[in-house]
């Protein structure tokens, strides 16, 4: 039963959707840092009976989440142990969560420091108001590959006497498939300078 259900389920994925996961890495330290620029070249933990997170400098130390603060005290004399404030993280993870919300409005964040989003659909906005040219799967602007690698046997169904591909439904959905991704590339990166 449990392999029919794992066949039917591989028949039925697909890798069209473009899925983001953000994770933002030392989340508390790095809002800390934020409000107090003078700690950035510092060992900094967040949360004062158990660390809650540590930025990189204290890392090279050994401090890690879930580590009691007397043994990273240990490890880090010198570390800065800042008392948790859910508060100013909430309204962080918030505002990332806007930027987020333009791109897909049914992300999903099951903690503060991590959102999963689509990229598609923006992607594919952006694709179709490229001009038409540009957006043709034919188009040789869109699809630079017009030959096959040379290990291609001469006498494959793909290939043409000169060499050439032969331009079928399967090329045509990886040129545009191409095209969704450089998209969605693009989505991603304007994301990071909001």
């Amino acid at each position: 039963e449990c392999s029919r259900r794992i066949l039917k389920m591989e028949a039925s994925r697909s890798f069209g959707r473009h899925m983001c996961v953000l994770d933002m890495d030392s989340f508390y330290a790095s809002v800390e840092i934020r409000d107090r620029p003078e700690l950035a070249e510092l060992p900094v933990a967040v949360g004062i009976g158990m660390v809650c997170t540590s930025n990189y400098v204290a890392r090279k130390f050994g401090v890690r989440s879930g580590m009691p603060g007397f043994i990273a005290q240990k490890l880090c004399p010198q570390l800065i142990s800042l008392p948790l404030s859910f508060g100013k993280y909430t309204a962080v993870a918030e505002q990332v969560r806007e930027i987020v919300r333009k791109v897909d409005p049914h992300f999903s964040s099951h903690s503060l420091d991590e959102v999963i989003f689509d990229v598609t659909d923006a992607a594919m906005l952006r694709l179709q108001a490229r001009p038409a040219h540009e957006r043709s799967m034919k188009s040789d602007a869109a699809a630079p590959h017009t030959h096959l690698p040379d290990q291609h046997h001469e006498n494959h169904p793909a290939v043409e006497r000169d060499g050439s591909a032969i331009i079928g439904e399967d090329a045509a959905e990886q040129r545009h498939e191409a095209l969704v991704r450089k998209h969605a590339e693009e989505v991603v990166r304007e994301m990071r300078e909001e």
